[in-house]
């Protein structure tokens, strides 16, 4: 770490050359014409630990002339006899659409919990693999989400005591050296925010010299944390949604991980907003401020801050509302280098606070909340930022919401999906919301029209970015050249499924960070390997490939990367690189070698150890983890539905996730000849349900109703479950 106290010096020596005077007390008319501007230039060290390595991104160029071959009966299937039990309904969904998607069939083993399974079971069954890109994508998450629940657990949730330790202690003394009795009650406020956030992570108070009063509005703000309601914060004076505050995703694994959840979900939701209901917070400005100055003070307490935060601009996304480091400019350019804390309600400051605070970014998701102060600001990520104009607001004019949440259908269609679009514009019986918002149409536009100018260094700046990039090659349409099943309305379903049930698991992944869109507030020979096939989108492979790299490289370059780590993600990133190559060689009507039929006929094992060591490197069989480590089944609550004209339940949350694994069968040419592979699938959902569920919660509520939540868009592509029989017994 750098020395911060210099640069620190040198921040506020800059700022202080046009701070304002604290002086004189006149009234606000006068305070507001004769607010100073301050010196908006950028410190360095605030953005050291956001420097990206950029790597090169450098498609294929190739021509897809694959010769198709004409089904004219699903008996044309080379291998048809290996699929025994095959119904009436998923041949002519073969003959038809040439593929079919369906619920896997109960067996010795579940493959409904893990893509890998299915593969694993092909072999068993002397049967080809269809290999998805469902698989690899749903292997990024694997180490994404284990990654992060790593660091969070094991180096963040000690730094995360360690500062609100040093933040308490600086806020106490802080307290004790004031003076003005006004000034003097807001810093114990400040102490009861540190207290609460002590009391959620478990930290020993005694010893500390609270004040009585401070503890009762931490005690009065824990009972709301654990009631869980929207309610006024004791301390703030402003609402919180609390409901918030229960662990999710990733965050229920653990004690240790439930508290780090908690805790920094209170450093991200409690808002010091300027303005409430047009009423200014000059009170809440104030306690912002005295945070600021309490952690510019403490080198030691800059430094961990910045190691929890500055690592999730580049995992996450930037910060959507603004923090210290955007208060140090605010208090040491108007109050001076060495300001007196006494004097921060007087008039002509605050009054150059207010103005200077406007030049500063207002935030994108819930904008219309105004500016506000975070201790740990929430990210804004880029598809939240995009569908907040997708739903509509409600205020004192407009008290229900025309449109109260948006859906991942909208999402897709923004980044490009023609089907998504159609479907939300020309198929009214699969829209949740009525046409009553004439000015959707055209915000719909709009917003589209801001994805199509992100260029591609905007998408390459961090993982989360990164990945949404790469589900944007599966919006494409596949022409003349590309594999028949590939040119159909129906494959660009299973695309758009695919798409969302990874978007799902980003979302799930992050759900602690991104913030919120509001509409308010073994051996065996055998001698004939089968003719697998791999699902040919190059781009889903090349974008995803350089993915893994970037990530490698950053991580590593921040020390946030151990050897075996990097090693495995470079293992997985040969894999991606030789479905892109086996890909384009079936694009060009080349025959793979016997080592590449033979890699993917052991695919399995392959994407199985590396899903296990991405959860945990010291184990090397999926079946050793933790048992709700295995499941694939997770939900992601994006946001609670306010009252609307829709039908749709107020107060209820509006979640994504994914079901069990499904199966795809596809029949895929190969020399003049079609065979039949069996691949794995994500399995979309979306659904209301009255609390924020948890992945347990709602793998209860799967197992009552395996099919709720899935789409509607998805009916025409799912038949039943296909048992197959095993081809021949032998040993593996």
């Amino acid at each position: 770490m750098k020395n911060y106290k210099k640069i620190i010096c040198i921040l506020i020596a800059v700022l202080s050359l046009t701070a304002c005077s604290a002086l004189d007390k006149k009234d606000s008319k006068d305070a507001t014409e004769n607010a100073k501007d301050i010196n908006q230039e950028d410190i360095a060290f605030l953005d050291d630990y956001n420097k990206i390595i950029k790597v090169e991104y450098n498609p294929s160029e190739f021509t897809p002339k694959v010769e198709n071959v004409t089904m004219n009966s699903y008996q044309d299937i080379e291998n048809i006899d290996s699929f025994s039990n095959i119904n009436a309904s998923q041949t002519k969904a073969l003959e038809e659409k040439g593929f079919f998607i369906s619920p896997t069939a109960k067996g010795d083993i579940d493959t409904s919990e893990q893509p890998f399974y299915i593969y694993d079971d092909n072999l068993y069954k002397n049967i080809p693999s269809f290999i998805t890109t469902d698989t690899v994508l749903h292997m990024y998450h694997l180490f994404y989400d284990n990654f992060l629940s790593n660091l969070e657990e094991n180096v963040l949730f000690e730094k995360l005591t360690q500062l609100n330790q040093k933040m308490l202690e600086g806020s106490i003394k802080q307290y004790e050296e004031l003076s003005d009795n006004e000034v003097k009650e807001l810093a114990l406020k400040n102490i009861a925010y540190f207290a609460t956030v002590n009391s959620i992570i478990g930290q020993d108070l005694s010893g500390l010299n609270i004040p009585e009063e401070a503890k009762a509005l931490s005690q009065k703000e824990l009972s709301l944390i654990e009631a869980q309601a929207k309610e006024e914060s004791a301390i703030l004076n402003a609402k919180i949604d609390y409901s918030q505050f229960k662990p999710r995703g990733h965050y229920t694994k653990s004690e240790t991980l439930e508290k780090y959840f908690k805790g920094m979900m209170y450093f991200g939701q409690a808002g010091f907003f300027e303005q409430i209901d047009g009423v200014a917070r000059d009170d809440l400005m104030a306690m912002a401020l005295l945070m600021t100055d309490t952690i510019f003070r403490s080198e030691e307490a800059y430094d961990l801050w910045a190691d929890i935060y500055d690592p999730m601009s580049f995992l996450v996304d930037g910060a959507d509302d603004l923090g210290p480091k955007d208060f140090a400019k605010l208090l040491y350019g108007i109050y001076g280098k060495e300001p007196d804390l006494n004097s921060l309600l007087e008039k002509d400051s605050l009054a150059s606070l207010h103005k200077n605070l406007q030049k500063m970014p207002k935030p994108k998701i819930a904008d219309f909340l105004g500016y506000s102060f975070r201790f740990m600001p929430q990210r804004q990520v880029v598809d939240s930022v995009l569908m907040q104009n997708l739903v509509d607001l409600v205020g004192e004019k407009n008290p229900y919401s025309k449109k109260p949440i948006y859906t991942g259908l909208e999402l897709a269609a923004v980044m490009g999906s023609d089907l998504a679009e159609d479907i939300e514009f020309n198929r009214p019986e699969e829209k949740f919301f009525n046409n009553s918002w004439k000015e959707y149409p055209k915000v719909y536009e709009e917003t589209k029209k801001e994805f199509e100018e992100l260029d591609q260094e905007s998408w390459q700046k961090n993982l989360y970015r990164g990945w949404l990039w790469t589900l944007s090659a599966l919006t494409k349409d596949f022409e003349e050249g590309y594999p028949s099943f590939m040119q159909s309305e129906a494959w660009k379903t299973k695309d758009l499924n695919t798409m969302l049930g990874s978007w799902a698991e980003l979302k799930h992944d992050t759900i602690l960070y991104g913030k919120d869109v509001s509409a308010q507030l073994g051996d065996g020979g055998m001698e004939d390997i089968p003719k697998s096939y791999v699902e040919p989108n190059v781009e889903v492979y090349e974008k995803l490939s350089w993915l893994i790299d970037f990530t490698s490289q950053n991580l590593k370059s921040r020390d946030m990367l151990d050897p075996i780590q990097e090693e495995n993600l470079l293992s997985f990133k040969e894999i991606c690189d030789q479905f892109a190559a086996i890909s384009i060689k079936e694009l060009n009507n080349e025959e793979l070698t016997e080592d590449e039929y033979m890699d993917l006929f052991w695919i399995g094992g392959t994407i199985e150890y590396l899903s296990t060591v991405f959860v945990d490197s010291k184990l090397t069989s999926w079946e050793y983890l933790n048992e709700d480590d295995q499941k694939i089944e997770i939900i992601a609550d994006l946001m609670g539905v306010v009252d609307n004209d829709c039908d749709l339940p107020a107060n209820s949350f509006f979640h994504v996730g994914i079901g069990p694994v499904y199966e795809i069968y596809v029949a895929y040419p190969i020399n003049g000849k079609l065979y039949l592979g069996r691949g794995a699938v994500f399995s979309y959902r979306e659904l209301l349900d009255g609390q924020r569920l948890t992945d347990n919660e709602f793998r209860e509520k799967l197992q009552a109703n395996p099919e709720l939540g899935i789409p509607k868009w998805m009916d025409g592509l799912l038949e039943d479950e296909l048992q197959i029989d095993y081809s021949y017994d032998y040993d593996i």
